[in-house]
C-alpha cells in the first residue's frame, strides 16, 4: 500500500488514549491503546499527554506493521479547541512520534460526533468522564452543550456520578446521610473493613470513628494521590450501577440524577438548531450509558418535556472511528457502503 493513503487517528480521553492507523478505504490497520491524556495547560499535564500519546501511537504502528509516513491525521482530545496553544502543542507531539504531513487538532466532542452520526444531522449526548452535547442540522449549524470541566459542570458524567457516590458514602458513615450500600461496596473494593450499615448507625456508635477514619484514608488517598483523581472518580460508575440493581434507593437516585442532566443537555443542543419539533435522533456515547436504563429512563423523560420527537440510538461508530471518517472527508473522500460495512465491522472490535 502507497503511504500517501495511510491515516492516523487518535482518540484522546480522560479514560484512554486510543490510535488507529487506516486507510481512505475504510480499512483499519491496526490499533493501540495507552492511558488516558491529561489537561496540557500545566507542565505536569503535558508529560503525561506527550506520554499517552507515544505509546498509544506507538502500539498503532506496531500493530499496522507500518511507521508510516502518514498523508493526515486527525486527533479528538479532551478539554481541546482547534486554533489554540494547546493544539499546537499536541500536533508538535504527534509529529514527534510519527511522519505525518498534516495535523488537524479537535476537541474529543467532534470525533465522537463524526462517528455516533457517520457525519449526519442529529444530536450526540457524550457522557464519559464528562458530560457534553454536540449537534448538527440540515443545514450544517452546529453547536455544544455542557462539557465544561469537572471544576466547573460535567453534571451527568462519570465523574459527577462517582463524585456523588463519594459524597453519599462518606455522609452516610459519619451519620449526615440516609445508609446506602455504596459505602459498603466502597470500602470493600479499597479494601477497607466495615461493620454492615443499619440506618440508626452514626458517628457515635462504638467503633465508627474508627470505621470512618479507615475509609477516609483509602478514598483520600485514591482520589488525591498520583493514581487517583478524575479517571478513578469516574471509575466508580459500575460500582453505582450495581447498587441501584441491587435496590438502593440512593444509587438509583445518583443515575436518574445523571439522566435528567444528559437529557437537558440534548434538549438544549436541540433549541439552538431550531431542532425541537419533528422528529430527532439522539445518540449516546461514552461509558455512563453502560449503565442501561438507570440512566436512559430518567433521560427520557427529561426529552419527553423538552423535546418530545427526541429518540435515543446508539451510536453507528465509536469516536476513534469518527476520526477516521473526519480525515477522509478533509482527504475530499467519500466512504462508500463497504468501506462502511469495513469501518462498521472494526467497530465491532474496538467497543467503546
Amino acid at each position: 500500500m502507497a503511504a500517501p493513503d495511510l491515516i492516523l487517528a487518535v482518540d484522546g480521553g480522560a479514560s484512554s488514549t486510543r490510535c488507529a492507523i487506516a486507510t481512505a478505504r475504510g480499512e483499519i490497520l491496526g490499533m493501540g491503546r495507552a492511558g488516558p491524556i491529561d489537561f496540557v495547560y500545566v507542565r505536569e499535564g503535558r508529560a503525561r499527554f506527550r506520554a499517552a500519546i507515544q505509546e498509544a501511537v506507538a502500539r498503532a504502528t506496531a500493530a499496522a506493521g507500518t511507521p508510516g509516513p502518514f498523508r493526515y491525521a486527525v486527533m479528538g482530545l479532551t478539554g481541546m479547541a482547534g486554533a489554540t496553544r494547546e493544539a499546537a502543542y499536541a500536533a508538535r507531539v504527534l509529529r514527534s512520534c510519527a511522519r505525518v504531513r498534516r495535523v488537524r487538532v479537535e476537541g474529543d466532542v467532534v470525533t465522537a460526533f463524526a462517528g455516533a452520526t457517520a457525519g449526519g444531522p442529529g444530536i450526540m449526548v457524550y457522557a464519559g468522564t464528562g458530560a457534553i452535547a454536540y449537534g448538527r442540522n440540515a443545514r450544517g449549524e452546529e453547536t455544544r452543550a455542557g462539557g465544561y470541566g469537572w471544576l466547573v459542570d460535567d453534571a451527568g458524567g462519570g465523574f459527577s456520578i462517582g463524585q456523588a457516590a463519594l459524597r453519599a458514602a462518606m455522609r452516610a458513615v459519619d451519620g449526615r446521610g440516609p445508609a446506602t450500600v455504596l459505602t459498603r461496596d466502597l470500602a470493600g473494593a479499597m479494601g477497607v473493613p466495615m461493620e454492615p450499615a443499619a440506618p440508626e448507625d452514626s458517628i457515635f456508635r462504638d467503633g465508627a470513628v474508627e470505621e470512618i477514619t479507615g475509609l477516609w484514608t483509602a478514598v483520600r488517598a485514591r482520589v488525591y494521590g498520583p493514581e487517583g483523581g478524575r479517571a478513578f472518580v469516574a471509575s466508580l460508575v459500575p460500582l453505582v450501577t450495581r447498587g441501584a440493581a441491587a435496590g438502593d434507593a440512593v444509587a438509583r437516585g445518583i443515575l436518574a440524577e445523571a439522566g435528567r442532566e444528559l437529557g437537558t443537555l440534548a434538549v438544549a443542543a436541540a433549541r439552538s438548531l431550531g431542532m425541537l419539533e419533528g422528529r430527532v435522533a439522539v445518540a449516546t456515547s461514552g461509558g455512563v450509558f453502560r449503565a442501561g436504563e438507570w440512566v436512559a429512563g430518567p433521560m427520557r423523560e427529561a426529552l419527553a418535556q423538552g423535546l418530545p420527537g427526541g429518540f435515543l440510538t446508539a451510536p453507528r461508530f465509536p469516536p476513534i472511528v469518527g476520526a477516521v471518517l473526519l480525515a477522509c472527508r478533509d482527504l475530499g473522500v467519500t466512504p462508500d457502503a463497504a468501506a462502511l460495512d469495513r469501518l462498521a465491522a472494526a467497530a465491532a472490535q474496538i467497543g467503546e
